[in-house]
């Protein structure tokens, strides 16, 4: 494939017709193939909850702020993926298999990848990091034999198949959680000492961050920053009004439907400052008033890909 340089999202939207926008949960053949699409995949920090309004993810609100005879918002996030098992239950391939060239795909893996590699409740974890690195497991939850691979592995997948598609993956850092710092600061990276041998397993979803933006500067995808944006969004806030985002006191990884709107708020700001101007277009008037991200949220893709 000839050298291409990505330097905005609109390239993709503009190249196909105009369509009609539909929210789902999972995603489903399109009826009209020529319509323009953006896809969420993720896990429950996006996705739609069974427990909503006292769970919610912000690919819900999100929709919202799109212009409904424009173009068609497609939530694929479920709720308990991480990275591996959105590929190994099928659910990458069910989006691949709608896709079509000229669609949007945020991407935004992680917080579940933090689970063991295999057990027989969940069975969902990566290898540490961004490398090749396998190990062969005879999966206790599926009864299958499974070679398991790098959370960075299972991001290149994706990236590579929603591309063989002519549709334009971006990746999105990981949502913050409701974890503060002595100095009264929210939490932003984990523990530097933090043992990362591929056979300790870790309750750090905040590495996935630096590891997605890793992955991707490694494929040519653009970035959305979202972990830094809702981060700085907190700390001017403080941990009294941010509280009142979250599911509960002992949940500090799931929002409400108050911090999920939040969310989707800072989520459209990062991709206003990535697409430009152009991208009002799609846009609902609600979405045409939210003001575009600083653009150090935004890491372009600067090379290009094969």
């Amino acid at each position: 494939m000839k050298a291409i340089l990505v330097s905005s999202c609109l390239a993709a939207l503009i190249a196909s017709p105009i369509g009609r926008t539909q929210t789902v949960s999972a995603p489903a053949p399109s009826a009209r193939p020529g319509l323009p699409a953006l896809y969420i995949l993720g896990d429950s920090t996006a996705a739609e909850s069974p427990q909503a309004p006292t769970v919610q993810g912000w690919a819900v609100p999100f929709a919202d702020y799109f212009d409904a005879a424009k173009i068609r918002v497609v939530n694929a996030a479920r709720g308990g993926r991480s990275s591996r098992t959105f590929i190994t239950q099928g659910l990458l391939a069910a989006v691949v298999a709608d896709l079509k060239p000229g669609d949007l795909v945020l991407l935004q893996f992680g917080h579940n990848d933090v689970f063991p590699l295999n057990d027989n409740r969940v069975a969902r974890g990566t290898l540490h990091g961004i490398g090749d690195e396998t190990e062969e497991i005879d999966n206790q939850l599926t009864g299958q034999h499974e070679v398991v691979h790098t959370y960075g592995w299972y991001m290149r997948k994706m990236v590579s198949d929603i591309r063989a598609t002519g549709a334009t993956p971006i990746v999105l850092t990981l949502t913050i959680r409701d974890r503060w710092n002595q100095n009264g600061t929210i939490e932003r990276l984990p523990d530097p000492n933090l043992d990362l041998s591929n056979s300790n397993r870790f309750g750090e979803p905040a590495i996935y961050s630096l590891w997605a933006v890793q992955v991707a500067k490694q494929m040519d995808v653009p970035v959305i920053d979202v972990h830094n944006l809702i981060a700085d969004r907190y700390d001017r806030e403080g941990p009294d009004v941010v509280s009142t985002y979250f599911h509960s006191a002992g949940d500090p990884t799931h929002r409400n439907a108050t911090g999920a709107a939040v969310d989707a708020e800072l989520t459209l700001a990062g991709l206003k400052a990535l697409c430009g101007a152009a991208l009002e277009n799609y846009l609902s008037a609600k979405g045409k008033v939210v003001l575009a991200a600083d653009a150090k949220y935004i890491i372009r893709a600067m090379g290009s890909h094969n």
